[in-house]
């Protein structure tokens, strides 16, 4: 295998970017989505604390709180969507 890598430097470039993508993806999808760093206040001064915000054609938006909850509010009831900083 190793010779074949020698002979041919486009298989060892295919293997490392192969590699890069995996760990890129997984931090991705593991690591980032267990932050709770986007603050939603709502227009009655309500403050919810969320991992995720979705907003939909539909006027609804998904926010998953840092509890794994998910509440569904119309996006006309939105005053601002903020990140917040992590200590």
């Amino acid at each position: 295998m190793i010779n074949r890598i020698r002979q041919n430097p486009f298989i060892a470039i295919v293997i490392l970017v192969i590699i890069g993508f995996y760990f890129f993806i997984v931090n991705s999808i593991i690591v980032d989505s267990n932050k709770c760093d986007e603050q939603v206040i709502l227009n009655d001064n309500t403050k919810i604390n969320a991992k995720r915000v979705s907003s939909y054609d539909s006027g609804i938006t998904n926010i998953k709180t840092c509890n794994d909850e998910i509440i569904k509010v119309p996006t006309i009831n939105i005053r601002i969507i903020k990140q917040i900083d992590l200590e």
